[in-house]
């Protein structure tokens, strides 16, 4: 039964946006102009979080174990995570905002989502996560202590395990073992029908696949696909099988020296038993391998169905010179002629020339490790240099041309990861940064162009200013110091120069977002803005539909 205190709206923050406090001057804290705003102008029926909204403020999930529910009491929050720029640290947001929005679901209660940045990843991290529990049926131990750190009853949804906190040593533990009843607890909340909507502004969304690997068609395999046949599934079921039973040869072995080690009947064992190693290795790290491509496998493939469920509740704002998403896309992988669609083709349908390949950056082409010994310094009067390193001319030369393209490949890559915080083990790489959920071509845009000109143009004005100014920060800086420069920069200086950060202090951005929000309320109060969610939302709806129908 739905609550009548009205639906809740929730923001999400981006990278770098974080704090532990609820209240403050950036855009999702209590007491800021977009709170405010949001405050005064959401219809009847909708609300942000107050007093009456209580969750227990864990920053550490496993500190939650330690609550009994007597002497501690639940504390009015907002949503809050550490605002890292690593894809781990989102995809652990991402669990808890979804246990959240069961724990909402649970009340009865429905709400929005609002996103900035990375905030949209998380949301869309969520959903991809719900999708997945539904389809698996299966509540993962990730959500089960996102439910513990996240719920607001003093009873959660899913009590964690008695092993829960079992030492590292303990490979196999319970806790890893999917349970029927945890399941049927989440089912009922999992299609996560309290969802009215949910909106991402100025979010680059990644996407990662599993790599390719021994045994694992991974990115970039001329095979690698997200739509493959039953035979291929076959194959794929048949190899994995095979791998789960000589992991489990050891046993077999141990088995077979026992029972014929009393009959004196043992064969030469020395070198069946370093054989016998070599499998076992071999084959529990690829098994290991492709458990972990298969996950990332299972999240790719259950994207596409979220946004079937959720796209009519979507809104995606964007401007087109949003420098973090131009930023993010221009040192994302250039995949040429493979895209997604193309990534849905079932093999047998491709054009067998077509190899996806690693990326390569001409600048690791052309890096020098060591640099050549001068031989003249081109001083008058001359002087005769001594340079024994010049023996060595043609060894650094070798070195250089060699050594030089991998080790820059090492650095580029290293620092490009950095950049999109891909820090997923086994280097999952990052194939697709797009602005859409699915990184499907867009045919429609992310503002109207007059809020996209609007934006841009006080953007530009204020860089500008920023310009004229930055030289007597540097100046401060220099003389007395960074926090006095830092200080006198806070006093001067209002403007934004960055679109990626200004979304929010625009009136014709909150008022679309407002009015997507109130499409349940029937509240349309600015034509023009209406209009054009209604165009927006008729382009999304073709695409993915058509999307869907010619893959799914």
């Amino acid at each position: 039964m739905p609550r009548d205190d009205g639906d809740l709206l929730i923001f999400v923050h981006g990278t770098f946006a974080d704090s532990e406090d609820d209240e403050g001057p950036r855009w999702w804290q209590r007491g800021s102009d977009t709170w405010t705003w949001f405050a005064d102008h959401l219809p009847d029926g909708v609300r942000l979080p107050d007093e009456s909204t209580m969750h227990l403020k864990w920053f550490k999930w496993y500190e939650s174990a330690k609550f009994d529910g007597e002497d501690e009491k639940p504390q009015p929050t907002l949503f809050h995570w550490n605002g890292s720029n690593t894809q781990v640290a989102r995809l652990e947001a991402g669990n808890r905002l979804l246990a959240l929005l069961i724990e909402l679901e649970r009340q009865g209660r429905g709400y929005h989502l609002v996103g900035h940045s990375h905030g949209g990843s998380i949301i869309w991290e969520a959903l991809i996560s719900a999708e997945v529990t539904r389809r698996f049926k299966t509540a993962d131990p990730d959500l089960r202590r996102s439910l513990n750190t996240m719920r607001l009853t003093k009873t959660p949804l899913i009590r964690l395990r008695d092993d829960e906190f079992a030492p590292w040593w303990v490979k196999h533990k319970s806790r890893y073992i999917p349970r029927n009843s945890e399941f049927r607890a989440v089912e009922p909340h999992i299609e996560l029908p309290g969802l009215r909507t949910w909106t991402t502004v100025g979010t680059p969304f990644l996407h990662y696949l599993p790599r390719r690997r021994f045994l694992v068609k991974g990115w970039p395999h001329p095979r690698f696909t997200l739509n493959p046949s039953a035979n291929e599934v076959a194959r794929s079921a048949l190899g994995h099988g095979i791998l789960q039973l000589l992991v489990a040869a050891p046993f077999f072995f141990l088995a077979y020296l026992l029972f014929f080690g009393r009959h004196g009947d043992v064969l030469p064992a020395d070198w069946l038993a370093i054989v016998a190693a070599v499998v076992w290795v071999a084959a529990f790290v690829t098994l290991g391998n492709r458990v972990y491509a298969g996950a990332l496998f299972a999240r790719a493939r259950s994207a596409p169905y979220a946004m079937k469920r959720f796209h009519d509740r979507w809104l995606g704002l964007w401007a087109p010179e949003d420098e973090a998403i131009a930023g993010l896309q221009g040192l994302a992988p250039d995949v040429g002629g493979y895209g997604y669609e193309w990534l849905w083709t079932t093999p047998s349908k491709r054009d067998d020339r077509k190899r996806p390949r690693e990326p390569e950056y001409k600048v690791a082409r052309r890096f020098q490790p060591l640099p050549m010994p001068l031989t003249d310094a081109y001083l008058i009067p001359h002087v005769q240099l001594l340079a024994p390193a010049r023996i060595a001319k043609y060894v650094i030369l070798a070195v250089n041309k060699l050594a030089g393209p991998m080790i820059g490949r090492k650095i580029v890559k290293m620092l490009v990861s950095n950049a999109h915080g891909a820090n997923l083990p086994h280097r999952a790489p990052l194939v697709y940064v797009s602005r859409w959920p699915l990184p499907l071509e867009l045919d429609c845009p992310g503002l109207p162009p007059d809020v996209v000109a609007e934006i841009q143009d006080d953007s530009a004005k204020d860089a500008g200013r920023l310009g004229e100014l930055a030289r007597q920060y540097f100046m401060l800086a220099a003389l007395d110091g960074l926090e006095e420069a830092k200080k006198a920069y806070q006093e001067t200086y209002d403007g934004n120069p960055l679109v990626h950060a200004s979304y929010f202090e625009r009136e014709a951005v909150r008022r679309l977002i407002r009015l997507h929000i109130t499409k349940t309320c029937g509240d349309e109060t600015d034509r023009r803005l209406a209009d054009w969610l209604a165009a927006n939302a008729a382009a999304v709806r073709t695409r993915v539909d058509k999307f869907v129908a010619g893959r799914l």
